[in-house]
């Protein structure tokens, strides 16, 4: 669900190239391959998997946690939020260093799916 809401956040906004980056493998996978016809959530993932064909620049990779740590830490935040959706305009203080050391991860070799 968070990567379908990113990605239509991007396309009403018009950012058109995005790396996207997920910690979780399954939410990859039914993305890259389908859900088949008896999963939960196979609306949604075919939503999701509509949108990544639009017209954009997208390119696709798994993060372990570790190395994610910013979007860890606004994740853990948001368990605690009653708002359906809240938009960041800047970074939050506390998640600036974060993104230093998860720039840092990237660069070391993050496995692309695209």
């Amino acid at each position: 669900m968070a990567i379908k809401t990113g990605l239509q956040v991007y396309q009403k906004l018009g950012i058109n190239d995005i790396l996207l980056y997920s910690d979780s493998l399954d939410a990859l996978n039914y993305l890259m391959r389908g859900s088949g016809v008896d999963h939960p959530y196979r609306e949604d993932i075919e939503e999701t998997r509509q949108l990544i064909y639009e017209h954009w620049n997208l390119e696709i990779n798994y993060g372990c946690r570790e190395t994610l740590q910013c979007a860890d830490f606004l994740a853990r935040i948001a368990h605690n939020v009653t708002d359906e959706l809240i938009l960041l305009n800047e970074v939050p203080e506390s998640c600036k260093a974060r993104i230093l050391v998860d720039k840092h991860g990237m660069r070391e070799g993050v496995p692309s799916m695209s």
